[in-house]
């Protein structure tokens, strides 16, 4: 469960790290959003799952895919061109900008992240 829990929470983090990015914020804000935000992953993961180590987030599957995918990835892509256009004061939905830059990929944070609130709530 660990490892599946990384690679969905993930993807969460890397919304918060475009949103960095779009605001030109620079890389101590951007490590400061990884560092809290695999711990955020590490206690809400151990919280659903007691059994997870937590070494598993210091693994490839942890904190390695987190890194690359708050560096390159498509939610960070998405997140930061919304950030862009927000300040620029020309919003637009994460809907409108999946369609327009990821080629039929699917914008997986947004969604993840409604799920998490939900068990939030709960």
């Amino acid at each position: 469960a660990g490892a599946e829990m990384c690679g969905t929470l993930k993807n969460i983090i890397a919304l918060g790290a475009g949103m960095v990015d779009g605001l030109g914020l620079g890389p101590n804000t951007k490590s400061a959003i990884l560092r809290k935000g695999l711990d955020e992953m590490r206690r809400f993961a151990q919280a659903l799952f007691p059994a997870i180590r937590d070494s598993t987030f210091l693994e490839s599957c942890g904190m390695a895919d987190l890194i690359a995918t708050c560096i390159g990835g498509r939610n960070r892509r998405v997140a930061m061109e919304y950030t862009k256009l927000v300040m620029a004061g020309q919003p637009a939905s994460f809907e409108e900008l999946e369609r327009d830059l990821l080629n039929g990929q699917k914008l997986q944070g947004v969604l993840t992240s409604n799920e998490v609130q939900e068990i939030l709530v709960k």
